[in-house]
């Protein structure tokens, strides 16, 4: 494996011949691989948004693949509450942050992170449609931050959430922390707007009210984690769910692109220059 990574570095870099500067070389090119992967996934995305068409809701029974919807959120069945604001939501994803200090200085370092998703619906002007939003690629604007300073009690919302959190394990988390931390929040609530960019098929059984099309989008069940990895790799059939109006979307989406591909350079050319001296 090592070699082969080096097979991609110019003729004239300085190969290390001590183990411990390999290993070191192959996972700085390795997560400058990675980096730019994960950019051009992103960038991939963007393309797609650009050139597929939006779709009204009830057109999206008739076009099997992928549609472009936007519209507002509208409850089926069941909502969620949101961890850290118990709002109610139908998608909320959280993040939890510790201030890290050392001699280089400090960061901002997740400790904890998850989401949740309840199918709704997207309505608009002709219709109102179900979406299941498992497996989408969730695009978020963050609707709420907390911060707490070290020794400081999280405030009872906090505090409720974190307990309600069941990929926390409480035993072993201490609520005051001893670190500055970072609470941070994305929902999607009821009646605020939507962008979907995702797989439809038709199906008759979800719905027989009046104006409720008998669709649904979102990926089948019957894909497997082999499947659903290949067709992200591959960029069949994207499945974004956004917060807002096309243009935010876009924007967060190209930022994250941006972010994967300079991350991969500069991780590169930082490699090149160290080890061509």
């Amino acid at each position: 494996m090592i070699d082969f990574v080096y097979s991609l570095v110019i003729a004239d870099l300085v190969l290390p011949t001590d183990p411990g500067k390999q290993l070191l070389l192959t996972v700085a090119l390795l997560v400058s691989l990675g980096a730019f992967g994960y950019g051009l996934m992103e960038l991939r995305m963007v393309y797609r948004m650009y050139t597929t068409r939006t779709n009204t809701v009830a057109s999206a029974a008739n076009h099997p693949g992928v549609v472009e919807l936007k519209g507002t959120v509208r409850i089926e069945s069941d909502s969620l509450r949101a961890p850290f604001t118990d709002t109610e939501c139908v998608v909320y994803k959280y993040e939890i942050e510790e201030l890290r200090r050392d001699d280089g200085g400090s960061n901002w370092e997740t400790i904890d992170a998850g989401d949740e998703r309840v199918p709704f619906r997207i309505e608009d002007d002709t219709g109102s449609v179900l979406v299941e939003p498992d497996g989408a690629r969730l695009r978020l604007d963050a609707q709420r931050v907390f911060r707490n300073r070290p020794g400081e009690e999280p405030s009872s919302t906090i505090t409720q959430g974190l307990s309600a959190l069941s990929s926390i394990e409480i035993g072993g988390f201490s609520i005051k922390a001893s670190n500055d931390r970072r609470y941070t929040e994305y929902r999607l609530d009821p009646g605020e707007s939507v962008y979907v960019l995702g797989p439809a098929r038709s199906d008759p059984t979800v719905s027989d009210s009046a104006g409720e099309i008998n669709a649904v989008i979102g990926r089948t069940s019957r894909q497997g984690l082999i499947e659903r990895a290949t067709n992200r790799v591959l960029g069949r059939s994207p499945f974004l769910l956004a917060d807002g109006t096309e243009q935010a979307a876009l924007s967060r989406v190209v930022r994250r692109s941006l972010f994967g591909l300079t991350s991969g350079t500069i991780i590169l050319a930082t490699v090149l220059i160290v080890f061509s001296i």
